[in-house]
């Protein structure tokens, strides 16, 4: 329950950045229940970076109408700004929403959250341009994992990753080829 000894260093595909988690852990509100023990470890995108992945996509909306309707007419219409302007914030506070919280026998991502040590499946999968991985248990919770927000807290993937390899070696879990190749496992 207290993640020590902590579990062997789990190799990394996704990202060689490395980010730990702020003494300020979020609560886990919707996740697995008191008895399944703290959130150990957790990783979410630094609110920065959110704010410029918007920003980018306000100017690219911008530049889109501009391509569409062949120069700058639509500057003084209200609906290129309003709509751009609106998208990006959706984009903003629904990302600000993703984060990856792990336990030493559970995962999280939002209000979904799997059993590490008791996987029945694993798929691979892709959430936009990233990797992600089809998480589900023998409670029948399931969830989708982006690996390089797993990966970034190296504490938080060892955690996850010891309770997939235990999954995996119970012989009780159905893994593709390639979630096998991906996570090396």
């Amino acid at each position: 329950m207290t993640g020590e000894p902590r579990p062997p260093t789990a190799p990394r595909t996704e990202t060689t950045s490395i980010h730990t988690s702020a003494p300020d852990m979020p609560d886990k509100a919707g996740g697995p229940p008191s008895e399944w023990g703290v959130a150990l470890e957790w990783f979410s995108q630094p609110r920065g970076d959110i704010f410029q992945g918007s920003v980018g996509f306000f100017v690219l909306c911008l530049a889109a109408f501009a391509v569409i309707t062949g120069g700058f007419d639509w500057v003084t219409d209200w609906f290129p700004w309003g709509s751009s302007g609106g998208l990006s914030l959706l984009i903003y506070f629904d990302a600000r929403r993703d984060r990856v919280l792990a336990g030493s026998q559970w995962v999280q991502t939002r209000k979904e959250w799997v059993s590490t040590y008791e996987l029945t499946r694993i798929r691979s999968t892709n959430v936009g341009l990233q990797r992600a991985m089809k998480l589900e248990d023998n409670h029948g919770h399931k969830l989708v994992l982006v690996l390089r927000h797993a990966q970034k807290n190296t504490k938080l993937w060892d955690l996850v990753y010891n309770g997939i390899v235990h999954s995996v070696a119970s012989g009780d879990c159905d893994i593709s080829k390639a979630a096998r190749r991906i996570l090396k496992v």
